[in-house]
C-alpha cells in the first residue's frame, strides 16, 4: 500500500475534526474523497500537507511510518497539492510557474539558461502527454490551462501521491474530460491520486474507490462498481433523500423577470431570446464555445450590444456596464471567480463592498 493513514484524530478547542479516520490509497489509484462541507476533507489533506499537526493518529509510506511536519516535509516525501483555488502567479510565464522555487540552469553560475529550462518543460509535458503554452503569461491562459501547468507544477517534483481538491470548479464539461484523460496518463505512471469532488459523476468517470466522510468520520470505502449514487448520498448525510417527481412548483409565477429579444452582440452572440419568469430557474446549456459566457457578460453589460432588447419586468433597458446590471438588480458569479469575480489583494469586507462603494461613502460609513 502506498499511503496508509490509521486513527487520525484531529482536535480544536470544541471542536473533533476528525475522529479516528483510516484512509489508504495505492500506487496508481484513484481514491475519490468526498463529503459534505464540514465533513473532515480538507483537515485530512491539510494534514498530509504538513499545514495540520494531527492530534493522534499514524501515517505510514510503503510501510514505513513517516512525521509531516511540514509542507517541506510533504513534498519531500512525495506529496504534490493542487488546490480548487489555485496558486500561480499570474504576472510570471507557465513555465516561471511550474519551476518556481527551484534552482533554474544557469549559464556560467550567473544569467538563467532559458532554453535550458525551456527544454525541461517541454520534457515534461512529453512524458506525461499535456499539451500547453508554457511562454505565455499565466494572465492570459484559460481555466484549463491554467490547471495544465498546476499540474506540471506538481509533476515537476516527481510526486509519488498527487492530491486534487475540487479541480474542476472552473472548467467547462469538455475542458473536464480533458483533465479526466490527463488523470487517467498519470495513473499508468504509478502516482496515486486524491480526488476530492462535491460532483458524484465526476467520481464515477475517474475514481477506482470512493471514501466517505461524515461529521469528521469514515463512514464508507468503496469501490466504483459497488457504489451507486443513490448509496453515496445516504453515507454522505446519513438519510434517505426523497426523489422530486415534478420540479414545477407554486414559486413560478407568470410575471416575466426578464425578457431578451433578438439580441446580437460584438463578441458573436446571435439572435437570442429567451424569457425567465419571477421565481423560475432557467438552465442555460451548450457545449464550450457556444457563448453562455458571453452571454452572462452581456447582461451584465459587458458587452456592446448590436441588435435586439432586454427587458426587465416589461420595461426596455440599456445595459452599458457592469454599473447598469447592478443596479437592475443583475448580478454574475463567474465562471473564473478569483480572476473576475473578487480582487484577492483587498480583504473580504472590502470585496463585499465594491457595488454598494458609492453608497457606504455617501453615507461616511468606514471601510
Amino acid at each position: 500500500m502506498l499511503l496508509e493513514m490509521k486513527g487520525i484524530t484531529k482536535k480544536y478547542p470544541g471542536v473533533l475534526a476528525l475522529d479516528r479516520v483510516d484512509f489508504e490509497l495505492d500506487a496508481g489509484e484513484v481514491m475519490a474523497l468526498i463529503g459534505q462541507n464540514g465533513a473532515g476533507k480538507t483537515t485530512l489533506v491539510k494534514i498530509l500537507a504538513g499545514a495540520v499537526k494531527l492530534s493522534e493518529g499514524e501515517v505510514f509510506l510503503r510501510g514505513k511510518k513517516v512525521f509531516i511536519k511540514s509542507p517541506e516535509d510533504a513534498y519531500n516525501m512525495g506529496f504534490s497539492f493542487i488546490y480548487q483555488e489555485g496558486g500561480l502567479i499570474n504576472g510570471l510565464s507557465g513555465m516561471e510557474n511550474i519551476f518556481i522555487g527551484r534552482t533554474y540552469p544557469k549559464i556560467q553560475g550567473i544569467m538563467i539558461n532559458w532554453n535550458a529550462l525551456i527544454k525541461k518543460g517541454e520534457e515534461l509535458k512529453k512524458r506525461f502527454g499535456i499539451d500547453v503554452e508554457l511562454k505565455r503569461l499565466v494572465e492570459h491562459l484559460s481555466p484549463l490551462e491554467r490547471k495544465k501547468i498546476e499540474i506540471l507544477k506538481a509533476l515537476s517534483r516527481e510526486p509519488k501521491i498527487l492530491v486534487l481538491d475540487e479541480p474542476t470548479a472552473s472548467l467547462t464539461k469538455k475542458e473536464t474530460d480533458q483533465l479526466f484523460n490527463i488523470i487517467k496518463s498519470l495513473k499508468k505512471h504509478g502516482i496515486g491520486i486524491i480526488y476530492i469532488s462535491h460532483f458524484l459523476d465526476e467520481v464515477f468517470s475517474v475514481a477506482d474507490r470512493i471514501t466517505v466522510l461524515r461529521d469528521g468520520r469514515k463512514v464508507a470505502v468503496l469501490s466504483i462498481k459497488e457504489a451507486t449514487k443513490d448509496k453515496l448520498i445516504r453515507y454522505e448525510l446519513g438519510e434517505e433523500i426523497k426523489t422530486i417527481e415534478n420540479i414545477k412548483t407554486k414559486s413560478i409565477q407568470e410575471e416575466k423577470a426578464l425578457e431578451v429579444s433578438n439580441l446580437s452582440t460584438l463578441s458573436g452572440l446571435k439572435d437570442i431570446s429567451f424569457e425567465l419568469y419571477k421565481g423560475e430557474i432557467l438552465g442555460i446549456f451548450g457545449l464550450g464555445g457556444q457563448g453562455k459566457t458571453r452571454l452572462a457578460m452581456a447582461l451584465m453589460g459587458n458587452d456592446t450590444l448590436l441588435k435586439g432588447s432586454i427587458k426587465i419586468y416589461g420595461k426596455e433597458v440599456k445595459l452599458s456596464s457592469p454599473m447598469d446590471a447592478l443596479k437592475r438588480g443583475i448580478t454574475l458569479v463567474p465562471q473564473d471567480r478569483t480572476k473576475h469575480g473578487i480582487i484577492l489583494e483587498l480583504s473580504i469586507a472590502q470585496n463585499l463592498t465594491l457595488p454598494i462603494l458609492s453608497k457606504l461613502v455617501y453615507k461616511n460609513l468606514p471601510l
